[in-house]
């Protein structure tokens, strides 16, 4: 299986070296931070430690919030609920199995898939397992719940719909995917009447929730080149619905605006990034493969500002907060820029084993979790 064989080695690269390691002979070097003047203050709320971390598996685990708590998982299995406000343990529960996937929440349910390609729910007020499923292959991304269904995402290219009640399959939607792609995939949508979901082809689909028929396809990026590697489209952040659009990023590709109904192409930017969007009332933001941050215009796609002082260092995907853009690195710290011009206002260093997880943000506060398993929440001021 060659495609089993080359996932994380060629991952691992990509994080290393973004899109063009390949093109060069002499390795690349991370740059190098330089000072900043600090005209903002980030104020640490509390600190915890929660288990073994994320591990050395370059999954990329990360929280996940319901109402007043914050949910999340090692890489062991050790699965807990916290206080929002205290960072306080609510409860712990543990899966016998390595965790694959970030923790999802929806329902009432927290949600969880290990690398043996199970699926486990619990209840979300106690911990209680409520049900487990045997998955086609293993998943990376963290499952979508709602009153209907649960939807899961696996590296086998498949998107598949299991009853929240039993964990029964209700259907499922299988794509062409090629023989070589990153490890990872993008995380599913769960809307009230459909789901949408990119793929490793560079195809985003939108699909019926009540029998998972295809609503419509549009592609992303187009495989280029001549070899595997070269033709490599992946699209792997997550997806991000504003309103009736959809934006999407992809590896070697685009960056897109997509009619959510409909499927049609609204612009494209070429833009390659792993990682997902994020959006204030007028610009989206995103990390570039090659670790730098940029904005662009939401309705048009015309580029404001691009910020390269973060070059190669692993940027994670951008975070909004209070007036802020923030994306930590490979050396655990966090950055806070202007969504105006992409200057630094602060910094701050949460883990020095790196953060390669996505961070949240709720209600004015940014909740990091980095690879050690240190889980910080932060605000700024």
């Amino acid at each position: 299986m060659k495609m089993v064989r080359f996932w994380c080695f060629f991952f691992t690269l990509v994080l290393l070296g973004g899109c063009s390691w390949w093109d060069s002979e002499e390795q690349i070097e991370p740059a190098k931070l330089v000072s900043i003047d600090e005209e903002r203050k980030v104020k640490k709320l509390w600190s915890t430690k929660i288990g073994e971390g994320l591990g050395a598996t370059y999954n990329e685990l990360k929280p996940a919030i319901l109402g007043s708590r914050i949910y999340v998982s090692d890489i062991e299995g050790n699965l807990q609920a916290l206080d929002r406000d205290s960072g306080s343990t609510i409860w712990t529960q543990k899966v016998n199995s390595r965790i694959g996937s970030a923790v999802g929440v929806g329902d009432g349910k927290v949600l969880v898939t290990t690398l043996d390609g199970r699926i486990h729910v619990f209840k979300a007020l106690d911990g209680e397992p409520l049900w487990t499923a045997r998955l086609s292959s293993e998943s990376v991304a963290p499952p979508q719940s709602n009153q209907h269904l649960v939807l899961v995402q696996t590296i086998d290219g498949r998107l598949t719909a299991l009853s929240p009640v039993s964990g029964e399959r209700l259907w499922s939607y299988n794509a062409q995917i090629p023989a070589l792609s990153l490890r990872g995939t993008s995380t599913p949508l769960l809307t009230e009447r459909m789901s949408f979901a990119g793929f490793s082809n560079g195809k985003v689909v939108a699909l019926n929730n009540k029998n998972g028929d295809l609503v419509w396809e549009q592609r992303v990026a187009v495989p280029q080149g001549k070899t595997e590697l070269e033709r490599i489209v992946d699209v792997d952040g997550e997806l991000l619905l504003s309103g009736d659009k959809l934006y999407v990023s992809s590896y070697q590709g685009r960056l897109v605006s997509i009619s959510a109904g409909n499927g049609r192409l609204i612009w494209n930017k070429s833009v390659s990034s792993f990682r997902g969007v994020a959006e204030n009332l007028s610009q989206l933001f995103v990390s570039d493969a090659e670790g730098n941050v940029r904005a662009f215009e939401k309705n048009n796609g015309l580029e404001f500002w691009k910020q390269d002082a973060l070059f190669y260092r692993q940027s994670t995907a951008p975070v909004v907060i209070k007036n802020a853009v923030a994306v930590a690195d490979f050396e655990g710290y966090v950055h806070f820029l202007s969504p105006q011009d992409g200057h630094f206002m602060a910094r701050l260093q949460v883990d020095s084993s790196g953060v390669r997880g996505p961070m949240i943000s709720v209600d004015d506060v940014l909740y990091v979790y980095g690879n050690s398993g240190r889980l910080t929440a932060l605000t700024i001021e």
